[in-house]
């Protein structure tokens, strides 16, 4: 009877195992071919959502944040910056990707009421807030709608403006990433049967684009896909895919890095917080 029961757990265990897999699991795009023209020396946006500067100077004060100390003495820092309002992510990144104001780009918020379809929008705050509002809403709003429906085709991002120029851009863990170039979304079949998100997801991006498990190009990123990791849309999934980019010489003229907090930054003296 004990044997029966322990060989019940083992299958049991087994068969989440390989849920959790099926639910994070996807297709590596292959980089090998992709041709990168450098014309002059590589530029990194780091983000790092809600770093506030009086932290990262109490940080550096307590001797936290070499990475950032490092970047300091070897380049600018303007503590008085002011951001654009309302002071939520999806609204200054849009600010930041397109250089205009919300009454421009259109994207209010993290939830916003969209007339025109009688309904709220939102890119996910809450869990009680997503459950409400359907998860394959939120999901959809987040991943395509943001970018493709919801953000002003009036502006242009950096992406899109660079590529008027043949300047190549990439972007890693940006959920803003509207571009020129057409990629397509590699979905997990676990996820893609649930309804969540469809087989196939058509989008427009820059060069370049790294979306935790939809979009990945260093193949030993697998570990930082899971569920509990936010399905790869986490810090150690965008410094292995940053790192991965300038080991293999791919590093685009230009490229947008969003970090949550509590990141890990590295500089070229390997310094890192």
């Amino acid at each position: 009877m004990e044997y029966k029961i322990v060989v019940s757990v083992i299958v049991f265990i087994f068969l989440i195992v390989c849920l959790v897999f099926a639910f994070s699991m996807s297709p590596t795009k292959d980089i090998t071919n992709t041709v990168i023209n450098i014309k002059q020396k590589p530029v990194i946006l780091i983000t790092v959502d809600s770093l506030m500067s009086q932290s990262i100077q109490k940080a550096i004060q307590e001797r936290k944040a070499p990475a950032f100390s490092f970047l300091i003495k070897n380049g600018q820092f303007f503590p008085e910056v002011i951001s654009s309002y309302p002071t939520m992510s999806v609204t200054i990144d849009s600010t930041l990707l397109t250089g205009t104001y919300a009454d421009q780009h259109k994207i209010p918020g993290l939830i916003w009421f969209k007339k025109d379809e009688n309904r709220i929008i939102s890119y996910g705050s809450g869990i009680s807030e997503i459950w409400s509002l359907g998860v394959k809403n939120v999901v959809f709003d987040g991943i395509v709608n943001l970018n493709k429906e919801h953000l002003s085709k009036n502006v242009q991002t950096i992406h899109e403006e660079l590529s008027m120029g043949n300047i190549q851009s990439a972007s890693i863990n940006g959920l803003l990433y509207r571009g020129s170039f057409h990629h397509q979304l590699n979905v997990p079949k676990l996820i893609s049967a649930m309804g969540l998100l469809t087989n196939e997801i058509d989008i427009n991006g820059p060069s370049l684009l790294s979306l935790g498990t939809l979009s990945q190009y260093d193949p030993n990123n697998d570990r930082q896909k899971f569920a509990w990791k936010s399905m790869g849309v986490n810090n150690q999934f965008t410094v292995n895919e940053l790192k991965f980019l300038i080991k293999n010489n791919k590093m685009p003229a230009f490229t947008l890095a969003f970090y949550q907090m509590q990141t890990r930054i590295y500089t070229k003296t390997g310094q890192n917080i």
